[in-house]
């Protein structure tokens, strides 16, 4: 499958950058907040690089979806925090050009090994799986970050900045499948959808998006150590094999 326009990412790596610099300059996302928990996290996260879109995507993917994932390059990445972004950076700027090269390789690490758990064999035969993040901050605890990403059923305006740019991503790559591989994320894909009530998975063309269309397949927590049992995640792996041979995506291979 071919690469996804390199010059496409790269405007919206601008724009995280350019909203980045954004909320270091107002605290107009905290208003309906808590106050005080809010602020203090919310420095914390200024304080950390958002993550910015690697030029290794490729089209009509299957899609893998998550929120904060835990990267091992993290441990010997801390140079690249702290930087001063209320001065504003171009990607150009040395440190934001490693930064890509660094963010693409850790949204890219899933080993094999995890992925065929819930991954058709003949998707990972043609390298047609990507991975992706929801939101482009980093913490620690997703505890902290929820409150800053959802208001009861809604999501707050800190959230809605970034699945701005998270749907214009989607219709970039153009997946064959969307994967969500975190309850949170999951819940958020329902709400852009518009849909209530709880499916494994959404195969109906009506769901869409931002402007693509395709089938979506929910899930919590696949990898990690609270990682779904090993049923339920083959249960994931029949339901994204079905839909991909119910698309003829791998007919006559």
């Amino acid at each position: 499958m071919p690469y996804i326009n390199c010059n496409e990412v790269m405007k919206l790596n601008q724009k995280i950058l350019d909203l980045w610099v954004s909320i270091n300059k107002e605290d107009s996302y905290l208003e309906e907040y808590d106050k005080q928990r809010d602020k203090e996290t919310m420095k914390l996260i200024r304080s950390r690089t958002p993550y910015l879109y690697g030029t290794e995507y490729r089209e009509n993917c299957v899609l893998l979806v998550s929120m904060n994932y835990s990267t091992s390059w993290e441990k010997g990445y801390e140079d690249q925090d702290g930087l001063k972004w209320d001065n504003g950076y171009d990607l150009k700027h040395p440190s934001i050009v490693k930064l890509i090269a660094h963010h693409s390789k850790a949204l890219n690490e899933i080993p094999t090994v995890l992925c065929s758990r819930i991954i058709p064999d003949i998707v990972l035969e043609h390298n047609d799986v990507c991975h992706i993040d929801m939101f482009w901050m980093r913490h620690t605890s997703e505890g902290d970050l929820k409150p800053l990403l959802a208001k009861g059923d809604s999501p707050t305006g800190f959230a809605l900045m970034q699945l701005d740019v998270f749907q214009q991503m989607i219709e970039l790559i153009k997946p064959k499948v969307i994967v969500g591989i975190d309850a949170f994320v999951s819940e958020s894909l329902m709400r852009l959808m518009k849909v209530e009530e709880i499916q494994p998975y959404y195969q109906n063309n009506e769901w869409r998006i931002g402007d693509h269309c395709c089938p979506v397949v929910l899930g919590g927590m696949v990898f990690g150590s609270r990682a779904m049992d090993r049923w339920s995640q083959s249960r994931m792996k029949a339901i994204i094999t079905q839909l991909l041979q119910e698309g003829s995506y791998y007919q006559g291979l």
